[in-house]
């Protein structure tokens, strides 16, 4: 979906966590601050894929967020990490241990 559609990653981790490892292209728009950013998020076209630490967070957002191309990422960055796949600016060397499953998204 992010390549074929375009979709847009937004990651609601705290601005530190995201700072600490990050997938490649996504923006990081803090839990705290998405009440007041709702609108600009509800106005792009494209598909959002919203990301927090393990995907319960981000089901909150996407309720918050209310619009239908509104996806969370399964198992979040953790699950991420835990499927191998790489991240931007990680700095800890433990998180780059490859996993097996592949990431999924879910409404």
């Amino acid at each position: 979906m992010v390549n074929s559609q375009n979709a847009q990653l937004i990651d609601i981790r705290a601005k530190k966590k995201f700072e600490s490892g990050y997938i490649q292209g996504s923006r990081n728009i803090p839990f705290t601050d998405l009440k007041d950013r709702l609108e600009e998020i509800r106005a792009i076209e494209q598909p959002v894929i919203i990301i927090c630490d393990m995907g319960v967070q981000a089901g909150a957002a996407i309720q918050m967020i209310g619009k239908d191309s509104v996806y969370r990422l399964e198992g979040g960055i953790g699950g991420w990490q835990g499927a191998g796949m790489p991240l931007v600016g990680i700095k800890d060397a433990k998180a780059k241990a490859k996993g097996k499953t592949k990431p999924s998204l879910s409404k």
